[in-house]
């Protein structure tokens, strides 16, 4: 026979995973039949519906229900990082590290207002400027900036949550 059946106990090819399944056992999509009920999903999830999970980069309890773009701060950003890049602000992290960081290496955000005190400020938004006009291209990482601000109250932008394994 051509063929074989789900339930005859001859094992039948997944059409998603692209392995052979047997019995009621492995891939179950949407449609099949598993103990007399048909599955109502894409494709059954053993994560849905289980216990919250805990995220590898920040720590965080988090169920999947609820992880969207923009929920992990500490997650890597793709369209951040395209921005990083496109406005050549590695060159300016780049002059901040090698002319304006402390005996460890640390520094302050190269377009950050939250530390007026601090002894660098004038001199870093100084050299910013100065670093501008060479490089004109990091006018624009401001508007980028606000723009995947908004991607992210929107939930279109940002990092998500992963699950430890």
């Amino acid at each position: 026979m051509g063929s074989s059946s789900r339930g005859s106990g001859s094992p039948s090819h997944c059409r998603i995973h692209g392995g052979a399944i047997s019995g009621a056992v492995g891939c179950r999509t949407k449609g099949s039949r598993v103990g007399g009920s048909v599955i109502a999903g894409e494709e059954e999830s053993s994560i849905s519906g289980g216990p919250p999970s805990r995220c590898v980069y920040c720590r965080d309890v988090f169920s999947d229900e609820e992880n969207g773009r923009g929920q992990c701060q500490d997650a890597p950003d793709p369209m951040q990082h395209c921005i990083h890049q496109l406005s050549c602000m590695w060159c300016a992290e780049s002059m901040l590290y090698h002319c304006m960081s402390d005996s460890e290496g640390e520094f302050s955000d190269p377009c950050s207002c939250e530390d007026t005190t601090h002894p660098h400020f004038c001199a870093r938004w100084l050299a910013l400027v100065a670093l501008s006009l060479l490089v004109p291209c990091m006018c624009c990482y401001l508007p980028l900036r606000a723009c995947l601000r908004c991607g992210e109250k929107c939930g279109c932008c940002g990092g998500k949550h992963k699950a430890v394994r």
